[in-house]
């Protein structure tokens, strides 16, 4: 729901040039989505197919929550005589039985936990509804032949939190970076010999996300020194607060 709704928002749903250049497979499993999430008939195709599904699924909360509320507000809580109204009861039992059914399924797959950290560290940022309208008016003007459009640099995690002030407490943050050097380290190690530095593992051309400057002589006795963790996650932090600075100005 939540991803359906986020390619559905008007921001998006108007790039017709960029919609133009996605492979049909993709189109239509978007296409899909939506139908089956579609708010018409109360949901009618979602409950569907979320009737006929066994084992593991992920209700939409909102949808259940919403017949709560509904049946809660209908139907009263006393007949006559001030007799309880047995059936109000067994509707709610019903339903939060049914919700609360999906915690004895377990999922068909294990969580990849080097992705989640990476995309907890990474997607932390946010953009605001007119950020993200400003964006789809420069990606695709609405006159583009006689309004030119300036050139804009494809963002990068680390310019995505700028001026922006990050969800999530520093603890967690050290937590996941933690996590992730140890991924990175066990790599290395398993690739590089002994006799090889950090710093030929630390390259130019590595991709992560939060990896420092190429490394000269002080800083691999400032690695070698410290827990690697504790020295990517103050990089991290330099980093975070140059790009608030650089927001600020």
């Amino acid at each position: 729901m939540a991803v359906t709704g986020g390619l559905c928002h008007s921001s998006i749903s108007r790039l017709k040039d960029t919609a133009s250049l996605l492979p049909p497979d993709v189109t239509k499993a978007l296409s899909e989505m939506t139908e089956l999430l579609s708010s018409s008939s109360n949901y009618s195709n979602y409950r569907r197919v979320y009737s006929e599904c066994s084992g593991f699924k992920v209700p939409i909360l909102g949808v259940h929550l919403k017949d709560l509320i509904s049946l809660n507000e209908a139907l009263p809580d006393y007949l006559e005589e001030q007799k309880i109204n047995l059936g109000k009861l067994q509707h709610l039992y019903s339903n939060i039985s049914d919700l609360l059914s999906v915690h004895s399924c377990s999922p068909p797959f294990e969580a990849n936990k080097d992705l989640l950290h990476l995309l907890t560290l990474s997607l932390d940022l946010y953009y605001t509804e007119d950020e993200i309208y400003e964006l789809s008016y420069t990606k695709e003007p609405k006159n583009p032949k006689t309004q030119p459009v300036a050139p804009v640099k494809p963002p990068v995690v680390a310019e995505w939190g700028s001026g922006v002030t990050p969800r999530l407490d520093p603890d967690t943050i050290s937590k996941h970076v933690k996590q992730m050097v140890d991924v990175s380290m066990s790599f290395c190690l398993s690739v590089l010999s002994n006799t090889q530095t950090l710093s030929k593992c630390i390259s130019p051309d590595f991709s992560h996300p939060i990896s420092p400057p190429t490394s000269q002589n002080p800083m691999e006795k400032k690695v070698r020194e410290e827990r690697p963790w504790s020295f990517f996650f103050s990089i991290w932090l330099q980093r975070r607060r140059g790009d608030r600075m650089q927001g600020i100005k």
